[in-house]
């Protein structure tokens, strides 16, 4: 079932690529026409660094500073989506690595009370997961399973070896927990532009749509917004998007702008460079 609804939402995301945004949106949020609007998918950071140091990370990491979210702000930003939303089916928190923020359990509780029927889910690399000496991870699973929001967990090749660790302890505390083995990345970026970006947009969203929450402002994809960490130590001038403030535009207002191409996406390859997973991460590894 799972891979039939993978099929069906690739094709709906290739369908809503190549007609017009205004009717893209409708595809993508089927409730449009009947009152409060639903957004199809969210994703929003805990933590900006990580505790690997993946090459090719879309969020760019390796490079990132250490910043954790302002749980005050999520919560002002997670009741304003509840007044423009009625529903958003998927929500996942994540990172960099999300598990590294002090109050997770929190933020956890604030997502499902704005939106008691979405999916949630908390995307891990596993790392901190299977450690429990002072029982602070079965703590957060208890909230988890509460709350009824599952562990997405990327399985790469330096936390292979902690499977059965990690599945036990989801099991003992009845949590949900899907693993996806992840060996190898993909180098897309553009460093110097100058790619359509209709073009470049388009093959995104034929493969995904992964709109990304950061202090008050939503924007089409996590490289338009995290591309200055990349910059910093590249020494490029990859354009960052400003987003759409969510406290002043209205719901329909955002859904339109997740369906267009934004000028960060002349610096995203249509098409990408695949590579085996590495950590020790180089600027240049992302380069197409």
């Amino acid at each position: 079932m799972r891979k039939l609804k993978g099929i069906l939402l690739g094709w709906l995301y290739w369908v809503s690529a190549r007609v017009h945004p205004r009717y893209g949106l409708y595809l993508l949020n089927r409730s449009l026409p009947f009152g409060k609007p639903v957004l199809d998918y969210l994703e929003f950071h805990l933590a900006d660094h990580c505790n690997l140091n993946c090459a090719g990370c879309l969020h760019y990491a390796p490079f990132a500073d250490k910043r954790f979210a302002d749980v005050e702000m999520v919560r002002r930003d997670f009741v304003r989506l509840k007044e423009l939303f009625s529903n958003i089916r998927h929500i996942r928190i994540m990172g960099g690595e999300p598990l590294l923020h002090p109050d997770v359990g929190e933020v956890v509780k604030i997502v499902r009370a704005a939106f008691p029927r979405s999916k949630v889910r908390v995307v891990t690399n596993g790392v901190l997961l299977n450690d429990d000496a002072d029982g602070k991870t079965r703590r957060l699973l208890s909230i988890l399973k509460e709350n009824n929001v599952g562990i997405d967990w990327t399985k790469y090749p330096p936390v292979e070896n902690r499977e059965d660790k990690i599945m036990a302890l989801c099991a003992d505390t009845r949590v949900n927990l899907r693993i996806t083995a992840n060996n190898s990345f993909m180098a897309r970026v553009r460093p110097t532009g100058g790619e359509g970006i209709r073009r470049a947009f388009r093959w995104c969203r034929e493969r995904m749509y992964c709109p990304i929450l950061d202090d008050g402002r939503i924007f089409t994809c996590a490289p338009a917004r995290y591309a200055g960490y990349y910059n910093k130590v590249a020494g490029t001038k990859i354009h960052v998007e400003k987003g759409m403030d969510i406290h002043k535009a209205t719901a329909k207002e955002i859904l339109y702008y997740l369906m267009c191409p934004t000028f960060a996406c002349a610096y995203c390859d249509a098409g990408a460079r695949y590579f085996p997973w590495k950590g020790n991460a180089k600027p240049e590894d992302w380069v197409r």
